[in-house]
Formats: C-alpha cells, structure tokens, sequence
C-alpha cells in the first residue's frame, strides 16, 4: 500500500514539475532554448522532494566506513569471558539528515576491562518521510537507513576466533 501511495507522490511531483517547467518557459519564442530551459528547469526541479537524501547519502557512506566497525581492544590474552558493559548514542549530522551512532562495549567479567567494542550507524529520513509519514522509522528512501560491521553477522564464529565467551550480565534488583 505504501508503495503505491509513493507512486501517486511521485505521479503528481512529476505532473507538478512539468506543470512548472512550463509556466517558466511558456513566453519563450524560440522554440530549441524554450525546450532546453524546460527541460533544465524539469531536471532541477523533479529531484528536489530527495535532495536532502540524495546529498546526505554519500556522507553517511563514509560515516559507515569511518564508525561501523567491530574493534578487538586487547587481542593479547585468551581465553576470556565477556559481558555487555554500556552502550552510548552520539548524534551526528549528515548534510541535512541525522545519524545516530551506537556503540555497544563489551568488558571481561573478572577485571572489567575493555574486551571488544562496535558500532552501528543509523539515519533518519528527510523532510518528505516525515511529512508523508511513510515510514515509522523514518527510514531514508534512497538509501539503507543501517550499517554495521560484516562481521556482526557472524558474530558468535568471530568470537570463538578470538577465544571469546560472552555471557548475559546478572539483572540486580
């Protein structure tokens, strides 16, 4: 359903934008500059409702390479027991979206140190997801709203790799 609701969007944009790119050009008498200013104005024009998406999705790239990573933060010893220390949101604006990056620390059970640590990077939609309310996540059309590290997919092998056995942490009262 949501599909086709964006497709009557994008129907009615496109209609929109010739509609505009007419009314700009429609005194123009010669007629070869009349069809390539309208057809520039069309260009410019159609993409608009994305551009913040369009624009933010090569910074969230590089945000995803620089922070989804799974980090081993003492490789020396072995074998070790972990459990989930903390985890922690740091907002980061990406063009004109937001990104969220949630870093999730592991610590050894006996001392508390650092064992492994990693990031997921999330980000919101621009503004036509969120008027449109398309989306409860308001998740990006144009690009995937998540990245993490490959190796979170296999995460239990990558442990056993490394001598690793993670426990859940007690609840307390």
């Amino acid at each position: 359903m949501t599909g086709l609701f964006l497709l009557l969007v994008a129907t009615l944009w496109f209609v929109l934008a010739t509609a505009i790119a007419y009314a700009i050009v429609r005194r123009t008498k010669h007629v070869l500059s009349r069809f390539a200013v309208a057809l520039a104005a069309f260009f410019i024009l159609f993409p608009l409702p994305l551009i913040d998406e369009l624009t933010a999705k090569p910074h969230f790239e590089a945000l995803c390479q620089e922070q989804a990573v799974l980090v081993l933060d003492n490789p020396g010893i072995q074998p070790r027991t972990v459990w989930f220390d903390a985890g922690v949101r740091t907002h980061f604006p990406i063009g004109l979206l937001d990104s969220t990056v949630y870093r999730k620390q592991y610590v050894e059970m006996a001392t508390g140190r650092p064992v492994y640590h990693y990031s997921t990077v999330t980000a919101t939609g621009g503004w036509l997801v969120r008027i449109l309310k398309i989306s409860e996540s308001n998740s990006p059309l144009t690009f995937r709203s998540t990245c993490a590290p490959p190796e979170l997919s296999n995460l239990r092998v990558w442990l056993r790799d490394h001598g690793i056995t993670e426990l859940p942490r007690p609840i307390s009262n």
